[in-house]
């Protein structure tokens, strides 16, 4: 059997609906705000052009101490571990550009992206990482929360 040999980057790219990795978060694209960054898992070793490997959208806070996930996803049939890849380099770089906290509102039942994110540590809380979201939001309706502190 063949290993498949990655050379992964993630990297920032501009939020529009038709940037690399655009295709695999669905219409969460639609409704970002202009606080959303865009970051994709490219494989460097590939044709130029080849499609993202993975994506995630996330919102930062205007203070950039806490940020919202507010999707992400890899290609169908990507190799195994890349989701995990694309989780642990995003905390990485949300760290290292200041981000203290991250949450996600998690649905009901279990995604792949909700096991991967309880696979990176975060837990359940009552709130979310934005001022917005706060326990105590009347308007809201009950949300369960997926947290961790980096």
């Amino acid at each position: 059997m063949l290993a498949v040999m990655f050379t992964l980057l993630l990297k920032e790219v501009p939020v529009h609906a038709g940037a690399p990795g655009a295709a695999l978060l669905g219409d969460a694209l639609l409704a970002a705000s202009a606080r959303c960054r865009l970051y994709v898992l490219a494989d460097l070793a590939g044709p130029p052009g080849a499609p993202a490997l993975g994506a995630a959208l996330v919102e930062i806070e205007p203070s950039g101490r806490e940020a919202l996930l507010v999707a992400g996803g890899v290609a169908p049939g990507a190799a195994a571990g890349l989701g995990a890849r694309l989780i642990g380099d995003l905390l990485t770089e949300l760290r290292a550009e200041g981000v203290r906290h991250v949450g996600h509102p998690a649905s009901a039942g279990a995604t792949a992206l909700t096991s991967l994110l309880r696979a990176a540590g975060f837990a359940e809380a009552p709130y979310g990482p934005l001022p917005a979201v706060q326990a105590g939001d009347y308007d809201m309706p009950e949300i369960l929360w997926l947290t961790r502190e980096l």
